[in-house]
């Protein structure tokens, strides 16, 4: 197969304007010996004349006038190829994976799910679990993922949304909502524990065991954030959770809250995605749109 210099394209479109080589040379800014050597391997090429020499100008062959247009297309595709995609979130029609616990689905999307779709109205969102995991599958399945995460791996990046505590939640009425809360009456309290897959022991018992306390007694145990507040509403459990979200349920649901009785550690939310997406419009439009409602 003939290998394919650009220029040769740019050459015959310009020479065929012009109807003049030295003409053509000046506006590709080449001289005309240059310009006349791109016309020979046109000419091997197309295995045509292309140009034929008359007293004033060139005259264009039946082939160089088939070949014309055609060249100005592959010229304005790759012209286009090599422009960066523009993004319309007005027009756009894709649909935005986001992967988060149902945690970040309350403080974080659910606030901002009404803006995202005033600003992309043809657009759609999926939220997809973060326990799924399917960042790490590297492609279009998920665009980004937020939550608490370690350090990722070089092929990803992570920005900082916010830093995060915990208090603990229970209902009102309950035994440890009438005294000063120490945290012997603490550690009495039946618990009700969100279990994150891989995210190791929690906030709470890393605390006590650095306290040197003995462990809490956890008699529920969920997956699900959500599903705290029933349960807590017709029992004597507490739970811990962030504070956000904490606040939130107990808002909503005429809950309890109260600070831990001892030093627990805080936590960073990160928005998390693959570098293959870095640079893409799409993309960073909707980093900015969550990034901008949470600062």
């Amino acid at each position: 197969m003939k290998k394919l210099d650009l220029r040769i394209l740019q050459a015959v479109v310009l020479t065929f304007e012009e109807r003049s080589i030295t003409k053509a040379a000046m506006r590709m800014d080449i001289s005309q010996p240059s310009m006349s050597r791109l016309i020979s391997r046109a000419r091997v090429f197309f295995d045509d004349p292309l140009f034929l020499t008359s007293p004033h100008r060139v005259v264009p062959t039946a082939r160089a006038s088939e070949v014309t247009d055609q060249c100005r297309a592959v010229l304005a595709s790759i012209e286009t190829l090599r422009k960066p995609s523009v993004f319309d979130p007005k027009t756009d029609t894709r649909t935005f994976s986001i992967s988060a616990t149902d945690y970040i689905g309350k403080v974080v999307l659910a606030p901002i799910i009404g803006q995202l779709i005033r600003a992309a109205p043809e657009a759609s969102f999926r939220i997809h679990d973060r326990r799924e995991n399917i960042l790490l599958k590297r492609d279009d399945s998920c665009h980004v993922a937020i939550g608490s995460f370690p350090k990722p791996e070089d092929d990803f990046r992570r920005i900082k949304l916010y830093r995060e505590s915990f208090l603990s939640l229970a209902r009102k009425g309950h035994p440890l909502s009438k005294k000063q809360r120490s945290l012997a009456d603490f550690l009495n309290a039946k618990h009700l524990l969100v279990t994150i897959p891989d995210a190791g022991r929690s906030a709470i018992d890393e605390g006590l065991k650095r306290h040197g306390s003995k462990p809490r007694e956890v008699v529920v145990r969920t997956p699900h954030f959500l599903s705290t507040p029933d349960m807590l509403r017709e029992t004597d459990l507490v739970t811990t959770l962030p504070t956000r979200l904490a606040n939130a349920l107990a808002e909503q649901y005429d809950l309890f809250t109260f600070k831990p009785p001892l030093k627990v550690s805080s936590f960073t939310v990160w928005m998390m995605w693959h570098e293959r997406m870095q640079l893409d419009p799409a993309h960073r439009w909707l980093r900015q749109q969550i990034t901008r409602a949470i600062r």
